[in-house]
């Protein structure tokens, strides 16, 4: 019905798409983009199978535009011709009488035609009848937590001066946890496009090892600067707040970036750090809603000095700026942070006496304008101790800023990485995600 692969020549969806834009005058403008997914979910807890569920949906996004005056609206797609044909003829009719009561918008980029692309990834998912075994031979009786979602997800973008780019990708994501008896959590992601029954179980056995450090005692630190381990998953943490100000352009030029000191020559970052969006990793499509195609590369900070933010086609115009294809967010869709030396052996040596970190959450800005935010340790993290983990730690609430943890307190960085895919499930099952190392770090401050 509505999820095909690159080489149909003509499906539903495309007949759909050119009825609407028959019914559009020339004086009119309108871009559509849609979202589908034919997705599985698989809940289990205590490792059993809890439930099992499926979707399959299409949702159309509207931005009609006539006059310098835009509107947004957005619709679910049924699979039912005359149904659907009434939806998209209203959903215009709407638009246009509502566009009629809108002030003309200066800043308004036209539509533009940005030609026409179809790029697939064809994954190789597991047997459904196979799950339940792939899923719980290695976990024993333990408290296995978690969501399995896979199938195929596609995004496209059309617009009606002959625009048409299309994505496809089938993946999977696996988001588990671990618990003991008195609740402490080892969480673990296992997730891409080849569904491997031996990498799965590497996965879940390594939690299941980290799970047994969690059996003894909690340690209470006090607060105050300690030298830590991050793991790729805080990391990654880290990274996702970077999308929330630090490197869009409209947020320089309003006054309200994390990276705004980087920028003004006040603060530096480390030689060591560099963060790259990269959508040769396959993870998100390099088009955005407008259809512009981004770089397939493009460099955000290089060994410490920054060389581009995110420009969306409406911020290059009002600030007289090229864009580079951003979303209109303006921040990472598909982001690589470079690996450095750090061997995975040698961490906890390297480390000595210390804290290793192996995952952080809520996770905010505590002073924007000077890079500072703050979150809380989370999961299976240690107090180490001559290079041995001595107990897990309590949670702790840290106040950092991003010129010291990628700046003067970087101390290195691991020569291995991981992809981190977003997990996020609201609406439609969320695409993008990062590559990202782990990093070591002094003076790491602890508030709480």
């Amino acid at each position: 019905m509505m999820l095909e692969n690159e080489n149909t020549k003509s499906s539903y969806f495309i007949d759909l798409v050119g009825r609407i834009f028959e019914k559009i005058e020339r004086h009119e403008e309108l871009g559509l983009n849609f979202s589908g997914e034919d997705s599985f979910f698989l809940r289990f807890n205590r490792g059993k199978v809890r439930q099992v569920t499926s979707l399959k949906q299409g949702i159309l996004n509207f931005q009609f535009v006539d006059n310098l005056r835009s509107i947004n609206y957005r619709l679910q797609i049924s699979g039912h011709w005359e149904l659907d044909k009434e939806r998209v003829e209203e959903a215009l009719k709407f638009c246009r009488e509502k566009a009629k009561t809108l002030p003309q918008d200066p800043f308004l980029v036209p539509l533009e035609n940005h030609g026409v692309t179809s790029q697939q990834f064809t994954g190789h998912l597991p047997n459904v009848e196979n799950l339940e075994k792939d899923l719980f031979d290695s976990v024993g009786n333990l408290d296995f937590v978690g969501c399995l979602s896979m199938g195929k997800i596609e995004k496209s973008t059309f617009n009606s001066k002959g625009q048409a780019h299309r994505f496809f990708t089938e993946n999977f994501q696996l988001d588990y946890s671990f618990y003991t008896e008195n609740q402490k959590a080892v969480k673990g992601l296992y997730a891409g496009l080849d569904w491997k029954v031996g990498e799965l179980r590497d996965s879940l056995i390594q939690s299941i090892n980290d799970l047994e450090k969690l059996k003894t005692p909690s340690i209470k630190l006090p607060r105050g600067k300690y030298k830590v381990y991050l793991a790729p998953d805080a990391v990654s943490e880290i990274i996702d707040i970077f999308s929330w100000g630090a490197v869009s352009y409209s947020s320089l030029m309003r006054g309200n970036s994390g990276l705004k000191q980087l920028h003004d020559g006040e603060r530096l970052l480390s030689e060591q750090f560099s963060l790259i969006e990269d959508f040769s990793l396959g993870l998100n499509p390099r088009f955005n809603e407008r259809g512009e195609i981004a770089p397939e590369k493009l460099s955000i900070i290089e060994n410490g000095k920054l060389k581009n933010l995110m420009v969306n086609a409406r911020t290059a115009k009002e600030y007289g700026v090229p864009s580079n294809g951003a979303s209109s967010f303006e921040g990472l869709r598909s982001s690589i942070v470079a690996k450095g030396n750090l061997k995975k052996e040698e961490i906890l040596s390297t480390l000595d006496t210390g804290i290793y970190i192996s995952n952080l959450h809520y996770l905010n800005w505590s002073d924007i304008q000077r890079g500072r935010f703050t979150g809380m340790t989370r999961f299976a993290c240690f107090y180490v101790e001559n290079g041995k983990i001595i107990a897990p730690i309590e949670d702790l609430r840290f106040d950092e800023s991003l010129y010291d943890v990628f700046g003067d307190n970087l101390l290195s960085v691991t020569d291995f990485t991981q992809i981190i895919p977003n997990v996020g499930s609201y609406i439609t099952r969320s695409l993008g995600g990062k590559s990202t190392p782990g990093i070591l770090v002094k003076d790491f401050n602890f508030t709480l």
